[in-house]
């Protein structure tokens, strides 16, 4: 049996579960005294993986992962998934489901082509969602191939609706028309409730749902409000941040922090403030959550503390 690293997380694993049922798999990571993530991967979390995955290569010495993933049995593999998820509070199906994402020979080939985007709305017709078959013949990976045709169709109703598609610099019309339509979409559903993005792209002519979706969550959830974020917003979201405990693992409890400490601001808010602080850091990018935020708290506070103390912003 493979011993662990000594870090506490490991342990905190996967539990070996296969469940395809959220909420099972939720039940079952409690019982065992583990918080289940869900939704997208973090930079910890696809960090973890890949150190697991080197781990495993090394002691299988002229294996590659693409081996293991796409060419080996399921007898062959049997305990793989385990031992790359180790750390990683999700059950196996995610792990699998992420590993043949992420590891796809036919990921990252580029844009469609036009003749590309013909042939997939072809094989569409012809062979409906399946994904796996359609990926095969345009020699593109299922999940890519899926986004792409839901995208293409996101495009293919605007361009019905309002003639044709709005690119580039949004104006403030839009922007309220976009601010209006969420408003009016979070008096119907409490704000958990997953944005249904067709539904308010329908408000905004010659908009996509993919476009409104992407200016709310990186400009539109900040423009919504009156006030500006300021530096001793930066200072507070640093202090909070490094005060608040279970968060070794990787992960921010922005909806638990939103609703305590910034309740004038939306979630997509707060991240899109987040995403420009880290990026401060030094090599913010190879670093985990903990090392971002220790050096915020040592070097960046101080100066940002300083700088709305300075006789020029009192001025």
């Amino acid at each position: 049996m493979d011993s662990d690293d000594g870090d506490a997380s490991v342990k905190m694993n996967h539990n070996g579960q296969w469940s395809t049922n959220t909420e099972n798999a939720k039940s079952s990571f409690l019982e065992a005294g583990v918080r289940m993530r869900t939704g997208g991967w973090t930079l910890e979390e696809k960090t973890r993986v890949q150190k697991n995955v080197d781990r495993y290569l090394v002691k299988h010495p002229g294996l590659t992962v693409e081996d293991v993933v796409f060419s080996w049995t399921k007898d062959q593999r049997r305990g793989f998934y385990k031992k790359a998820g180790k750390g990683i509070r999700r059950p196996l199906n995610s792990i699998y489901t992420y590993m043949k994402r992420r590891y796809h020979p036919h990921n990252y080939l580029g844009s469609y082509t036009e003749e590309e985007e013909a042939r997939l709305s072809k094989l569409y017709a012809k062979y409906g969602p399946k994904w796996t078959k359609i990926g095969r013949k345009l020699k593109r990976s299922p999940e890519t191939v899926a986004m792409k045709y839901r995208y293409m169709e996101d495009k293919r109703k605007v361009v019905e609706k309002d003639g044709h598609i709005k690119c580039g610099h949004w104006s403030e019309e839009e922007s309220h028309m976009l601010k209006a339509a969420m408003a009016e979409f979070h008096d119907k559903f409490s704000m958990d409730t997953p944005v249904v993005w067709d539904s308010v792209a329908r408000r905004i002519p010659g908009k996509t749902a993919k476009q409104c979706r992407s200016f709310w969550t990186q400009t539109g959830s900040i423009k919504a409000f009156a006030q500006e974020w300021t530096a001793a917003d930066d200072i507070k979201m640093i202090t909070v941040l490094f005060s608040t405990e279970d968060m070794g693992d990787g992960e921010i409890p922005w909806a638990a922090l939103q609703q305590e400490h910034w309740t004038d601001w939306t979630v997509a808010a707060l991240k899109v403030f987040w995403q420009r602080l880290r990026a401060v850091v030094p090599g913010y990018t190879a670093l985990v959550l903990d090392e971002l935020l220790l050096w915020l708290y040592d070097h960046h506070l101080p100066k940002l503390q300083a700088s709305i103390t300075s006789p020029a912003d009192q001025a």
